[in-house]
């Protein structure tokens, strides 16, 4: 399970070549990503996000990592939105398409999040360049109105996060193609697979 990592420092440079985003909205997350820059980001906080919206149009968002589908509701088993939270950061893509939970955004609500190393085992993983990890993300009204959600897919692991003992590792999307057909719900099973043997390098806490 991820539940650690470094947002990419700078939304504008690091992926605004790839995509359209208006300078507002690239201003907004580039706020967010600063704020993460010492602590990273961790379950339950507002991360960086980048998803379609209904015009078609590309929009950074910002939202609270550990996803909450839109049909739940407090119970005297889960009375508090982020104990169901804390179990939903991370979405097995083998099983994300047909569990209750997550189905739903499968098939509508794609997203990236922008990340340049993820954390697993007390070891930090990257390729050199920002990447993004395939998310998921919903739309959930509460009593304080909004709430924006997302969680993140994972995969087998490669050799690199295989060899820290970890049995997971995040799917990352590394190039302008990857990550344009993932938000189109194209091509799922050529992206949602682990990174070749010795993409990532890693270095220690």
């Amino acid at each position: 399970m991820c539940h650690h990592y470094l947002a990419a420092q700078s939304l504008a440079e690091d992926f605004g070549f790839e995509f359209s985003l208006s300078g507002a909205s690239r201003a907004a997350v580039d706020r967010l990503t600063a704020e993460l820059t010492n602590a990273g980001a961790w379950p339950l906080k507002t991360v960086p996000a980048l998803r379609i919206d209904d015009s078609g149009d590309l929009v950074a968002f910002g939202a609270e990592w550990g996803l909450l589908p839109r049909w739940w509701k407090p119970s005297d088993k889960v009375p508090k939105r982020s104990t169901f939270q804390r179990k939903t950061i991370n979405a097995r893509s083998e099983t994300a398409a047909t569990k209750p939970a997550f189905r739903d955004a499968w098939k509508h609500r794609r997203c990236l999040l922008p990340v340049s190393e993820f954390m697993e085992r007390d070891h930090y993983f990257g390729i050199g360049e920002p990447v993004a990890f395939a998310g998921l993300w919903e739309s959930w009204i509460g009593e304080d109105g909004d709430v924006l959600t997302t969680t993140l897919l994972t995969t087998k692991p490669n050799a690199e996060v295989q060899h820290v003992g970890h049995h997971r590792m995040p799917v990352l999307l590394t190039t302008p193609e990857d990550r344009r057909d993932w938000l189109a719900g194209s091509a799922d099973e050529r992206l949602v697979v682990p990174l070749a043997d010795g993409a990532l390098a890693v270095r220690g806490k």
